[in-house]
Parts: structure tokens; sequence; C-alpha cells
């Protein structure tokens, strides 16, 4: 995932830049205020889709550095050797 985060920022930028700019080379019909309010509500969209977009990847991001810093160089989950590791303790070595 932390290798996907500057596909994924580029798309949140592209996205409602592409947005807005198409509603601005978009011939809309109505009255010049109708499409005003349009284009103004078209680029408060683009904008709460972008800084939506951008604090969701921070915080993934941050949570994807952290779990990778956690884990460490070793991708073993457990180096420990086990003293039943051969044989796993039966029912009646347990009550025992």
């Amino acid at each position: 995932m932390l290798k996907k985060m500057p596909a994924l920022f580029a798309a949140s930028i592209f996205i409602p830049v592409t947005m807005a700019l198409i509603s601005r080379n978009y011939p809309f019909a109505g009255t010049v205020q109708e499409v005003v309010r349009l284009q103004v509500g078209i680029d408060v969209l683009a904008l709460s889709i972008f800084f939506t977009a951008t604090s969701l990847l921070l915080v993934v991001g941050i949570l994807c550095f952290t779990i990778h810093l956690m884990k460490g160089p070793a991708y073993i989950a457990d180096a420990y050797p086990l003293n039943d590791a051969d044989e796993p303790d039966t029912d009646e070595r347990r009550h025992d």
C-alpha cells in the first residue's frame, strides 16, 4: 500500500482538477447566474473531494509507515524456538 501512495495521491489531485476544468469548458444551458452557481458547486465538490482524499491518504500513509517501522528488517512472526514444537500437548498431558 505504501508503494501505491504516489499514484493514489496523483489521482486525488487529477480527478478533482479534471472535474473542475470540464465544468469550465462544458457549455451549460441556463442563465448566467445558474451556470455560475453550478460551476461554483462543482468547484466546491472538487475541493471537498481533494481535501477528503488527501487527508485519507495522509492517515493511511502514516499508518503504513508505522506498520513498516514496527515490523523492522525481519519478516518472521516469532523467531523463538518452542519447547513443544515437535509434539503438541495432548488433552491428557494438560490435565496432569
